[in-house]
Formats: C-alpha cells, structure tokens, sequence
C-alpha cells in the first residue's frame, strides 16, 4: 500500500512540470519578428523553464532568441529563476537572458522581471501619463489633466499582454483616453426633499467625488410613492450647469368618492385617497356580491385620475350556485336559485333517475348558516332503460331493432321463405321496449320472441289414374309437384306432357300453405288429322302439335301480310266418339304488301323504280326505291310546295308502313341572272326572258355604238343547281370617237 502511494506522488510530480508551453524562435532580428515567425512548443520532461535571451549592442535590442530549456542551462535555482542577468553593460553590448517556469510565461520579450515591458505614451494634450521608471507587465500608469480639464473616463492603464496566440504587449484603456474641457457643475440636490416621492442619480462616467452626482451628463430620475401622481418631468439631465427641467411634484391622488350602495357598510383606511383599501360588509342574511376588498389607485390612460380596482359590490339575498345541467334531463326552478327556490329534476322519455323510483326528484336551496346557498339534494343523473334479453334472431328467421334494446327500440321479427310464425296471423311481428315498473332503468318487452315453424299443405299430391306424380319436398312450402300420364294418354285441360303445383303461402301467419293450382287427370290421346307445320312466306308454331288443346300462331314474312285468322285451335267439336278433334278455322295465307301509287307529272319528270310490281302496275312492293329525274336538259327538281328550292333528294322508298319517305319531286325550269339595259341602249330583246335557253341581243342609241354583237345564251350553271347563266357579259354602248 505504501509503495502504491509513494508510485502515484511520483507520477503527479511529475505531471506538473511535464508539458511545459513555451514560446520558441531562435536568432530572430526582432521581438515583433520573434512573435511573428516563432510558435508554442511543448517541453520535455527534462525541460522545467522557458529561457529568454536577447542581445544588445550600443544600448539597441538585436537578436532574440526564446526557448525550452533545462535547469543547469538556465544556471539559476527557483527563488531567482525570474531574474533578468545581463553579462556586461545593457545600456550599451551585453547578452541579457532569463528564466521562467509557468505555460507561456516567455511570450513578451522579458516577462522574467527587470527590463521594461511597454513603452511609455507619448504626450497626451492638455495632460500627461505619469509612470515609474521601469515600465514591467503589470505596471500601472494614470493620467494626469491639466487645471480646468479632466479625464474623460478612467485614468488609469496598465501594462499587460494581447490575447491571441502571438505574444504582444500594450497599455489597457490607453486607445482614446484624452483630457477634456470640465464643465460646470449643476447645483447640487443632495439635500433635495420631494414629498410623497423619491429620486436618484447617476454620472455618466465614474469621478473621484462619487457621492456628488451633479456633473455634465447626470440623470436624475424621480418617482412617486402609490398613493401620488407625478406633476412634471420624472428625468432631469445635466447639461451645461444647468438642469433640463424644475424639479416635479407629487401631489395626492384621489378616486372618486365611494357611494354606500344599499344593505352595504364599508370601512376605508384613508378615505379616497390613492392607496386606501375600503372593505365592505353585508347585513345578515344577505350575501355579498363582488369583492369585499377594493383599493383606490390611478388609472392606465390618466395617472391623475384615480379609480377602484373592483368597485363596489353589493348585498343579495342568500343564493346557492346553479345546478349543472342534467344529461338526458332536465331541470325546473320556482325560484330561480334563491334560498328557498325548489330545484325539480326529471328525465327526458327513454331515462330514469338514479337511485330513485320516482319520475322526479326535488332539491330545495336553504343557507349553510354561513350566508351561502346550500342545494339539500346533489343534482341527480338519468340512465338509459334497456330491455333484457338482447333479442337474436330465430331459427330460420330474422329480426330487425331499430335501436337495439334501449327505450323505445321496436323490433320486427320475420321468417325465412318456407317458415310463418305460428298462429300469429301475420307475416311479421314487432316487439317494443317499454318502461319497466320499478323505474330502475330496466324496461320491459311488449311481448315474448315468437318462432319459426314451417309452412305445410294440407294434403299429399297423389298420382293420377294413367298417371304419375313426383313432388321436391312432399307438402312442404316451396314443393313442387310434377304430374305426368302414361304413354297414350294426356293431361287434362292443358296441352303440355307435363303439369306442375307448388305449396305456397296463403300469407296468413297460421304456418298452413295451399296448392296454387288443381290435380290434373290423364285421359286418352285424342288429335286434329291436319298437322300444321308449313305456311308460305310466313312461320307457324303449335303449343302441341296437332293433339286437342293445341293452339297454332301464323305470321308472314317482312312485306307481306297475313289473310285470314291469326290463331287456330285444335278441339273436340263433335261429341262422335271417334276421337278425332277438329280446326277453329282454316289455315291463313300470306300476301304481298305494296305501297299506293304516287302521281308525278310524266312530261317532265322521269321514274325509274328498282324492285317488283304488284299484278297492278301501279303500286309497288315493300322495299321498292324509285329514282326521279327531269327529262329535258335546263330543268331541276323540286318540292312543290317551294320550287326555287332544289330538292334535297330524288329518290322514294315504300317503307314497312307501306308508305312512301317522300313524294316525287316536280322540274322547274333554270333562270339566268336578269340583264340591265345597257347604258345609252335599248332593252335587250330575249327570246324567253331570262329562262334557260333564251337569247338575247343588243342595239344602241345613235351615236353610240356597240362592243360586240354576239347574242347571249343562258345556259345552265353546272350539271346540279338551279341557277343558271349567259355564256357571255352582255354587250356595252360606246361613243363613237
């Protein structure tokens, strides 16, 4: 154990010196170059100081080198270690050096001690810095002003490092410190009173009299005790002997006088003044209503003007708080909330109180002996009513609740196809949620579930004589019974091999169910000897070919139309026994349909129809498109009704309705453009005016003579159109030159 303590004091000896920062540089010309070019280095073990050594010839600073170094090399020991020794005279050659043993304690040029540090300032106007003769870090210099100046701020500066990481040197609060002009001095307010008020003062910059605050600059401020307000300036500055403003007052502030309101009594400690707290009281049995407390003091916007912070509250009548709102209730007041007042609770239809089994519940406001209103029953709740059981649906069933089991709720019970609900007389049956009796939020259903039982026919299907029978599901509803006769015999009253009963609801909700249709026998076979099976130009179906009973429908092909009867019906006529039936009517044919005969004026329109004619040749069949187009050349179609508009189209077609989609068109003649008499002419002379194929000539008035005297032709304007045009302009009058 002691050698472990003796290990670890070893170790952190020699922690302290190991690590040790000095600055280094070697053989710089310069302290300034020494700072610039060297740099921190951190020492071996070994090395315990930072050496400094600096050579001087004829008085000046040359070479400075800075360096680790160990003991020997600094040949001092730890009380002088920080001495400065110079080998000759420093004023004129010597080589100067010493040693020091702290981080970074080499930087300055000779921080060992002995050798000046800083420079001494130069002269500074209307004053002077007064130094000791050696001039080391750490040393204080002040300045001294002239008579009638004074610093202008603190006099004092001191030799010191930079900060950074270059070792420099210089006075602290040297930049700017100078002497300037002292200023008169304001008078004095050291023995200043002001009532109801305080003040303090302060320079602006720090002076050897501290306790007198009246120089340039200085700031008074005032300030007025809570129950006055400030008349004046509250800051007053020094400026040129002379204070900016008088001195403010504090004047007494006032609220308005309090009115004793009715049943009220009240006790102030200063009457209306700013500061006075007024209590108030009520009388017995009365309540105070607002703050019993209300203190005078000045208003935001009018420090002048004072006002009570809580007014004045009044005295009423012992009132209890007001009942909360009762959820799914509701609650009625005699008396509003005053003592006395009767508070009756009751719950909306669906809900019942809780705790009680009466439908309402009272609480009466009555005082606590304290002047404070006290309800004598808690405002209650009230609770949903639900029936019990849940219902569920059943078997083969279904149920439907409009809203659960809760008040109200109607549930509506139906049965699956093939089920009735018993003897009920109905097809659904709807159960409701009602109020229960002891009125504790449990209700009661209208009546019990009902079941499901299956819906029966009264009686079995058998099989007919000749016959068979097979049903799906015996006399069950939904069963289906089918009947069939043996081979020569068919079902009576219907043409098919094959007869079907189903065992449907009656809808009665009595659970018995009927056949929805009679037992069919099976007698023999008995036809008609025509068998219709071909109609020309048209289609025939038979519901059972050509045995009794069988109905054929005839119809005819698109164009044509049926003569004769549409439907024909095998049947017994004559009771002979011979078992052969008989046609209701004969079988019909099928004729072509046409459409009627249009008439078109023949001189000028031509026809020319694509399809059969009837044997008449003026109607046509069904389908037939007949094109017209006028005969003579100059001549287009169109509608009667307008005949300068050209048709839109030419050709008719007899349509299913035996109609035609239009009616021939008729041909009007094409017309030229009129022509104007010419000027200095004669009006033309036309052979057909200005219809196609007219010509025209010219003549004109002596001395005019013609431009040409070739006739116009009006000819037509296109193949399509009805407009037509002159095969030349017409013919101009000219003078004769």
């Amino acid at each position: 154990m002691y050698v472990y303590i003796l290990f670890l004091g070893l170790l952190l000896s020699v922690g302290q010196t190991f690590g040790l920062k000095c600055w280094t540089c070697v053989n710089a010309k310069s302290n300034r170059q020494c700072n610039k070019i060297g740099y921190w280095r951190t020492c071996d073990a070994q090395e315990i100081y930072c050496h400094n050594e600096v050579q001087v010839r004829n008085g000046v600073r040359g070479r400075v080198t800075k360096r680790c170094a160990q003991g020997p090399a600094c040949n001092q020991n730890a009380e002088n270690a920080t001495e400065t020794r110079c080998n000759g005279n420093p004023r004129k050659s010597a080589a100067c050096s010493c040693c020091c043993n702290q981080d970074n304690c080499n930087a300055p040029l000779f921080r060992c001690g002995g050798v000046e540090m800083c420079k001494k300032p130069r002269y500074i106007q209307n004053g002077e810095i007064s130094c000791p003769k050696k001039i080391n870090i750490g040393t204080v210099c002040k300045l001294r002003c002239q008579r009638g100046f004074i610093p202008n701020r603190n006099n004092v500066i001191k030799c010191q490092h930079t900060p950074g990481n270059k070792p420099e040197r210089a006075f602290t609060n040297l930049l700017g410190l100078k002497c300037i002009r002292k200023q008169p001095r304001c008078p004095s307010l050291k023995n200043t009173i002001v009532p109801r008020g305080t003040f303090s003062c302060k320079n602006v910059r720090p002076h050897i009299r501290k306790f007198m605050k009246n120089f340039q600059g200085t700031t008074c401020t005032f300030k007025c005790n809570s129950n006055a307000f400030m008349s004046g300036n509250p800051s007053l500055v020094c400026n040129a002997g002379h204070w900016s403003h008088g001195i403010p007052r504090c004047i007494v502030g006032r609220c308005p006088a309090p009115q004793k309101e009715e049943l009220t009594f009240r006790q102030c400690t200063a009457g209306n003044k700013f500061g006075s707290m007024c209590s108030y009281t009520c009388a017995i049995g009365l309540k105070i209503i607002g703050d019993s407390i209300s203190v005078c003091g000045p208003t935001t916007n009018d420090p002048s003007r004072g006002e009570w912070d809580n007014g004045i509250p009044k005295c009423k009548i012992v009132q209890c708080p007001s009942h909360v709102s009762v959820s799914n209730g509701e609650a009625l007041l005699t008396n509003d909330n005053f003592e006395g007042s009767v508070c009756i609770f009751s719950c909306k239809p669906g809900f019942d109180l809780v705790g009680t089994p009466f439908i309402e519940l009272e609480s009466v406001c009555e005082d606590d002996g304290t002047g404070v209103g006290k309800w004598s029953e808690p405002a209650p709740t009230c609770s949903q009513i639900t029936c019990d059981p849940v219902f569920k649906a059943p078997e083969n069933g279904a149920v439907f609740c409009t809203d659960d089991n809760k008040w109200g709720s109607a549930c509506t019970f139906r049965c699956n196809s093939g089920y009735d609900l018993g003897d009920t007389y109905s097809n659904s049956i709807r159960c409701f949620c009602e109020e229960g009796r002891n009125r504790d939020s449990i209700g009661e259903w209208s009546r019990k579930p009902p079941t499901c039982t299956a819906i029966k026919c009264p009686s079995v299907r058998k099989a007919p004589i000749n016959g068979y029978v097979t049903c799906t599901n015996a006399n069950f509803a939904e069963s289906v019974c089918t009947f069939r006769c043996k081979p020569g015999f068919d079902l009576d009253m219907t043409p098919k091999k094959t007869f079907t009963n189903r065992c449907v609801d009656r809808g009665y909700g009595t659970a018995t169910g009927e056949w929805d249709n009679f037992e069919p026998g099976c007698r023999r076979r008995i036809s008609c000897l025509q068998k219709h099976e071909f109609l020309a130009n048209g289609n025939v179906e038979c519901t059972n070919g050509n045995l009794v009973g069988s109905a054929c429908k005839f119809t005819c092909y698109k164009g044509y139309r049926l003569v004769g009867r549409v439907y024909s019906n095998c049947v017994e006529l004559l009771a002979d026994g011979d078992d052969i039936a008989e046609w209701t009517s004969k079988p019909p044919r099928c004729e072509a349909s046409h459409c009627p005969f249009q008439w078109y004026d023949k001189d000028l329109v031509m026809e020319d129809c694509v399809g059969r004619k009837t044997n008449r040749k003026s109607f046509h069949l069904l389908g037939t498109k007949c094109h017209y187009t006028c005969k003579r050349p100059g001549y287009y179609p169109a509608m009667a009704s307008n005949k300068f508009v050209q048709a839109r189209t030419t050709v008719a077609t007899c349509l299913s309705s035996l109609s035609w989609s239009t009616r021939p068109p008729r041909c009007f003649v094409k017309k030229c453009p009129h022509i104007p008499t010419p000027k200095h002419g004669y009006v033309p002379d036309c052979s057909n005016a200005n219809n196609f194929g007219s010509r025209c000539e010219f003549w004109c008035k002596y001395p005019h003579k013609i431009s040409h005297k070739s006739k116009l032709l009006c000819v037509s304007k296109g193949r399509n159109g009805r407009l037509g045009r002159w095969n030349k302009p017409p013919p101009t009058c000219d003078s004769v030159k």
